[in-house]
């Protein structure tokens, strides 16, 4: 299920706030404080998408082009599965490498059929799913020297 364009447009107006508060440009807003990047699958392409979202007569409809040709065929992995969207996966979590320095953590909800995957009763699950991620990325990116989150949880 893919998400309304209303979650596109709800971003966007968080991303102009932050943008003209900290005097930074839209794009600059939209890729480092919404899901933007993450959810239209376009980390690698960012400054090709963030040209066109510039010129774009409704930049929201853009968004959600992008983001509904990227995601058609979207599936949440299973709670077994070892890889999501050609990333390893470590339960509900996964990580993307940016600029070979910097971790981004992201959250799925996939985990076991009724569980509520935040609850008390899944702490330990997500601690050690986070864990054994954190060794993997030592192990496999040792030049890896910032870990930044950006949660909508």
């Amino acid at each position: 299920m893919l998400y309304p364009r209303s979650f596109f447009a709800l971003q966007l107006a968080f991303a102009r706030r932050i943008a003209t508060r900290f005097a930074l440009p839209l794009t600059d807003a939209l890729h480092r404080y919404t899901t933007y990047a993450v959810t239209l699958k376009i980390e690698a392409s960012w400054e090709a998408f963030a040209e066109e979202f510039m010129r774009a007569s409704d930049p929201v409809e853009l968004a959600y082009r992008v983001y509904a040709e990227n995601n058609a065929d979207e599936h949440i992995p299973a709670p077994d599965d070892r890889e999501f969207l050609g990333r390893p996966l470590f339960g509900c979590f996964y990580y993307v490498v940016r600029d070979t320095t910097i971790i981004n953590p992201h959250y799925l909800n996939n985990d076991l059929p009724g569980m509520r995957p935040l609850s008390h009763a899944r702490q330990a699950a997500r601690r050690d799913e986070l864990r054994r991620m954190f060794t993997h990325i030592r192990q496999t990116h040792p030049e890896a020297r910032i870990v930044s989150g950006h949660s909508w949880l």
